[in-house]
């Protein structure tokens, strides 16, 4: 029975050490599990305010594109408008040379009479 109880006791101590010993170990590998979780973490924010700073970039790109389709899309308006104008002042400079014209004809009608 001596021999039994010895026996017990040892297989005893080794299971207590190999419980004290696996559980620090396992407290290490936890340890390091979070902070592998900490850094996969910060590496996702930097991710995402990465992509925040572009999709910012692309709003700003697309708001001076559409200032200036909205000037472009002003040109043809002024354009129209100072071809008009354009037009008109031709239109008054031909009447202009017609009457003129008109006149001379008079004048030379007048001469050879």
């Amino acid at each position: 029975m001596r021999m039994s109880a010895q026996m017990l006791m040892a297989v005893g101590m080794a299971f207590v050490i190999g419980f004290l010993t696996g559980g620090g170990s396992y407290h290490y590998a936890s340890a390091q599990g979070l902070m592998g979780i900490s850094n996969s973490v910060t590496q996702l924010s930097q991710a995402l305010a990465a992509m925040e700073k572009n999709v910012q970039d692309l709003q700003s790109g697309m708001a001076k594109i559409k200032q200036v389709k909205d000037q472009l899309a002003a040109l043809p308006a002024e354009a129209a408008g100072k071809a008009g104008t354009a037009k008109d002042q031709l239109k008054q400079s031909g009447d202009g040379l017609k009457q003129q014209g008109e006149s001379v004809k008079k004048g030379l009608s007048g001469l050879g009479q």
